[in-house]
């Protein structure tokens, strides 16, 4: 069951925080089509419609994604959803929920941007207007995936190491401090995203930034083949 830990979080929270995400991209793009007299398949019209949505979405999942990361990587501090919920106001404060929301923000909005823009244009280039095909779904949603994955991983491990305050990265990094590293930090807290780059760069180098690169391309693939071709499924039989 350790691979599932986590998961109750994220059952909770992306129901409704996906709901905001489709309604406010579709209702964003309708909108700037008529306020910017531009067309509806207009890329701009998609990356800013994409941040809307985007923000939206991460004002309700980022406190999942933070408890999610501590249940996951933390499991010893806590016996569960509930507990780790108490421990983190109780010690840290309910800011803690959004304390990543800055590099949560920075890591979607490009992310969903770069993923409705290629969508949209990958879905145009595969020979789909305004008829219904699975599958020009499905692989225009995969390879939007890959892209947007690949582009955002930097902040991705950037949010990670800032949720987490991983002892042992700390460690790590007060040891490189005591051995004369130019970067100084007072504290030992990872305070927010520029500390956490600091952090990532100390410890691992350039390189660091793009760990985990292909586990999220080989999740973010299939995931937005799933996610656009059940979306764009509904919104057909929904008419």
């Amino acid at each position: 069951m350790s691979f599932y830990r986590g998961v109750s979080s994220v059952i909770i929270g992306a129901g409704p925080a996906h709901a905001a995400y489709f309604a406010i991209y579709e209702k964003s793009k309708h909108s700037l089509k008529i306020w910017t007299k531009r067309d509806q398949g207009d890329w701009i019209i998609h990356g800013i419609s994409g941040i809307l949505a985007t923000f939206a979405h991460d004002m309700v999942m980022n406190p999942m994604e933070v408890m999610k990361q501590r249940l996951q990587m933390c499991s010893q501090r806590y016996i569960g959803l509930v507990d780790c919920i108490k421990k983190v106001v109780s010690t840290e404060g309910p800011v803690a929920f959004y304390r990543s929301f800055p590099a949560q923000f920075l890591m979607n909005f490009p992310f969903n941007s770069a993923n409705f823009i290629t969508y949209e244009y990958t879905k145009k280039l595969l020979g789909e207007k305004d008829e219904y095909r699975l599958v020009v779904h499905l692989v225009s949603g995969a390879i939007s995936g890959i892209v947007a994955s690949s582009i955002t991983t930097p902040f991705d491990v950037m949010k990670t190491t800032l949720n987490l305050q991983d002892p042992k990265l700390i460690e790590i990094f007060k040891s490189c401090q005591d051995k004369g590293c130019s970067v100084k930090m007072k504290d030992i807290k990872i305070r927010g995203i520029f500390d956490s780059g600091k952090t990532i760069y100390l410890v691992s180098g350039l390189r660091g930034f793009f760990r985990g690169v292909v586990a999220r391309i080989l999740i973010s693939a299939p995931s937005g083949a799933i996610s656009w071709g059940v979306y764009e499924t509904f919104k057909y039989l929904l008419g």
